[in-house]
């Protein structure tokens, strides 16, 4: 799980670090950021081949708290992207461009904390290893240093602005046989032929990469080559076709990440051929087809036991064939394109799917926002009992639905995007939401909502954006005796007087604990 969570970092920091200048982030905090994941990646890789028992019972408490920080980076950073988006006035984006270099100094400050852990864990260890390789994770490279470094990294990270052909650098054939990670990123991708990859391979002795990052440029071809390297782990890039049969010859592949923006990603069914698969992401969405059924009774149909993260699943792969070949998968992701419209009786089929994914602790879905029809939860039954967050967006639901929510044993984090529910009303009537720390609101047409802290036991945290017709928060939610935070950005002035109404009427009976953030444009 820390694994996936940091790797699910990388992917939202990349993105990030591809925006348009309106973020405003200094490249010294992007490149230290990414050095430090590189670091964590590394020694979570190195924790996961060592089965020592002395080593996991130090490194245990660790993960977790890696996880931990992975989880709320990426939700931070994820907030500010959005907020950048909604920047029109130069006021708003100066604003947000204080919050979030804050937010990042704040990200590294734990990055660099987590680091020295590490170190003091090795150090009465083993006192070397991990250290040396993964404190020159990423290098910056001039062309007379690049070949003698290179020589003896593990790990080569280049950045775009060294010349981009690799004749440039003199390489000759087998001059780095120690790498196992190679990485190249930048601000602005380029557009390769295949004949370039060619190029590549040919001066760099690739034959033991373990890791492979190349979504700094986007290819017309899936580059064939790339099938050799069997001994591949992680595989990131950007390809404008579908990944070849062939895919099933690496063996090896944990992580494979597809970042075309502007195509869905169709997976042939030898993709079921990939044993050690733990994590797909693609960020415009991938088809994945049914598994081949078995031909005779001694066969054994193909099932994905490690597969535990799916990033943007069409929603027309949510067949019960490919939900139970998955069945430990921990965190999905449920896309809907505008070439995936289905009828309501439809959606109801895939979604009731659902059912099948017993370990499910986290839960995107998120709908295509030109298709308003309305739209269907299935029960509560179709939940998976461990579901801990949940996101949805732009699934225009009638909030009377809210109720099967609720029910939910474990629901810890709830988040409600672009019209996830649609209506002027929200009324609870019965009690639920029992584990339910964070509550967010964002963009719906909410004017009216009744709750008292009886349908709320447990929040801790409750986050009003953009909810601009919002009459007020109820007030029986300053109650609820975990509540810490109220945020509201953006929102009616009315909800914001009765946050600073709910505060002062804690600061009465004795809770001055309570904190109100209240951000305008």
């Amino acid at each position: 799980m820390a694994y996936a969570a940091v790797t699910s970092l990388f992917q939202t920091l990349k993105s990030l670090s591809e925006r348009p200048p309106v973020i405003h982030l200094h490249k010294k905090q992007v490149e230290s950021l990414y050095d430090g994941i590189h670091f964590l990646q590394a020694f979570l890789e190195d924790i996961a081949k060592d089965g020592r028992d002395h080593w996991m019972v130090k490194v245990k408490s660790l993960e977790r708290r890696i996880r931990n920080f992975a989880y709320k980076a990426e939700d931070t950073i994820e907030s500010h992207v959005f907020n950048s988006y909604l920047a029109e006035q130069k006021q708003e984006q100066e604003k947000d461009c204080l919050i979030i270099h804050k937010s990042f100094r704040s990200i590294i400050e734990e990055v660099d904390s987590i680091k020295e852990e590490v170190r003091k864990i090795y150090d009465q260890i083993t006192g070397v290893g991990i250290l040396q390789s993964a404190s020159s994770s990423v290098k910056d490279l001039s062309r007379k240093a690049l070949v003698p470094v290179a020589q003896t990294s593990r790990r080569l990270s280049f950045h775009s602005g060294i010349s981009g052909h690799p004749d440039d650098h003199s390489f000759s054939r087998p001059s780095i046989p120690f790498t196992r990670s190679f990485f190249i990123w930048g601000r602005h991708r380029q557009y390769h032929y295949t004949s370039n990859v060619k190029s590549l391979f040919n001066h760099i002795e690739f034959k033991l990469l373990r890791v492979l990052d190349i979504t700094f440029t986007h290819f017309y071809y899936f580059p064939m080559e790339l099938v050799l390297l069997v001994h591949l782990r992680y595989l990131a890039l950007i390809t404008l076709c579908n990944l070849p049969t062939s895919i099933s010859k690496l063996q090896n592949l944990q992580t494979l990440i597809l970042d075309a923006s502007f195509k869905t990603s169709t997976f042939q069914k030898e993709i079921w051929n990939l044993p050690k698969l733990r994590h797909i992401h693609s960020k415009a969405g991938c088809y994945l087809p049914d598994p081949p059924k078995a031909d005779s009774e001694r066969e054994i149909s193909l099932i994905l036991q490690n597969l535990q993260t799916i990033s943007r699943l069409s929603l027309s792969s949510c067949t019960e064939n490919v939900f139970t070949s998955i069945p430990n998968l921990t965190k999905l992701c449920i896309n809907e394109t505008k070439h995936d419209y289905h009828s309501r009786a439809e959606l109801s089929i895939f979604l009731t799917n659902l059912a099948s994914l017993q370990q499910l602790e986290k839960l995107k879905i998120h709908f295509n926002s030109g298709n308003q029809q309305l739209r269907w939860i299935p029960s509560l039954y179709a939940f998976a009992p461990r579901l801990k967050k949940l996101t949805l967006a732009w699934t225009y639901l009638p909030w009377d639905y809210m109720g099967i929510l609720g029910m939910l044993p474990n629901l810890e984090v709830l988040k409600l995007r672009n019209y996830a529910f649609k209506g002027k009303q929200w009324e609870l009537i019965e009690e639920g939401f029992f584990k339910l720390r964070v509550l967010q609101l964002h963009c719906l047409d909410l004017v009216q909502w009744n709750a008292n802290k009886f349908h709320f036991p447990s929040l801790q945290k409750l986050v009003l954006w953009f909810c601009f017709h919002l009459k007020e928060i109820p007030l029986g939610i300053g109650d609820i005796d975990t509540l810490e935070i109220i945020e509201l950005d953006d929102s009616s002035p009315s909800a914001v007087k009765s946050a600073m109404q709910i505060q002062e009427q804690q600061k009465c009976q004795g809770n001055d604990e309570l904190e109100v953030h209240i951000y305008h444009a």
